[in-house]
């Protein structure tokens, strides 16, 4: 009912800061409860009522003042384990930041929270009318990836893997395309949507391109890399890092491979522009990959096939490198 109520009544605004500003009060979260504080977040980060004069909310809803205002306090009493078993990424993306701060200048721990997002990214069921709730996390990743030292090898490779092996049904991606062109795709259930593999795939180009430039930047006389596959009877692909991670593999040829799986798809079901505009962000990349352009391209990747994570991400950034 409080959801039904935050999604229609008037007073909207007003009850999705109550809701936010309970967290405080409460010992102990249960999920009817964090349901609630899902769609309270979802309503405030979306929620434009404050930039047009409005008193309800502070001036701009952005992911800084929900950290605030639900407080670290509460935050802190979220059980990571129920978050991600009841699939509430915004729930969990506050639970990730406000830890990431926490273990600021502690390298251990922030990969250990960069595992254990990566760990659960495959198993959040997510259906397609809120799949743009995925995204921060996506994001989220991609950065602190890029950020913890020393550089976490298995773990990019093993987010590129999963980025680039979304969906291995290429009769899906045609069908699932096509509907979506023409405007004839059913509503959803938990399946990973057409749109949500496109953005999979050309995150798995980014990362790979921007792991790749970090090793020519670092040393470009270095020695190459081995290569396991130099002279192996069957082709790499992206799925090998998952299923062979003790292989050996250049940088080069990983990101070689997200290119060609990225082209497939825009080869089949979807408009050629695609690629031609994921190519021209990759082409930016210089030897000097900074983890801010790294997260500001994969908001445009994003942003440019799904409109409705454009509040998700615009504040973002100022979230994650904020000092607490």
């Amino acid at each position: 009912e409080l959801i039904r109520l935050l999604d229609s009544d008037v007073n909207s605004p007003l009850l999705t800061q109550c809701v936010l500003e309970s967290a405080n009060l409460l010992d102990s979260q249960t999920v009817p409860w964090m349901r609630l504080m899902e769609s309270a977040l979802s309503h405030y980060l979306c929620d434009r009522s404050a930039e047009n004069g409005s008193l309800a909310l502070p001036p701009k809803p952005e992911w800084l003042r929900a950290l605030n205002i639900v407080g670290y306090t509460a935050i802190s009493r979220w059980q990571y384990e129920l978050l991600a078993q009841h699939c509430l990424p915004l729930c969990l993306e506050l639970h990730f930041l406000h830890h990431w701060h926490v273990s600021r200048g502690d390298p251990i721990a922030q990969l250990g929270l960069v595992e254990q997002l990566l760990a659960t990214l495959p198993e959040l069921k997510i259906s397609e009318p809120i799949e743009y709730r995925l995204y921060p996390l996506w994001c989220t990743l991609a950065y602190a990836l890029l950020t913890v030292r020393p550089e976490p090898h298995a773990a990019i490779r093993s987010t590129i893997a999963q980025f680039g092996t979304v969906s291995e049904s290429s009769s899906f991606w045609v069908m699932g395309m096509l509907k979506k062109i023409l405007g004839k795709e059913k509503t959803a259930t938990e399946r990973v949507s057409a749109t949500r593999c496109l953005v999979a795939y050309a995150f798995a180009v980014l990362l790979a391109h921007a792991y790749a430039a970090r090793r020519t930047g670092q040393d470009a006389a270095q020695l190459p890399e081995p290569d396991d596959y130099s002279e192996a009877t069957e082709p790499f692909t992206l799925a090998k890092l998952l299923s062979a991670p003790e292989k050996r593999v250049p940088r080069d040829r990983i990101a070689s491979a997200a290119v060609e799986n990225l082209k497939s798809v825009c080869g089949a079901s979807a408009p050629k522009e695609y690629l031609v505009r994921i190519q021209a962000i990759v082409d930016t990349l210089g030897v000097d990959v900074e983890p801010r352009q790294i997260l500001q391209q994969a908001k445009d990747i994003i942003v440019s096939l799904d409109g409705r994570a454009e509040p998700f991400l615009s504040t973002l950034e100022e979230a994650i490198v904020a000092q607490r």
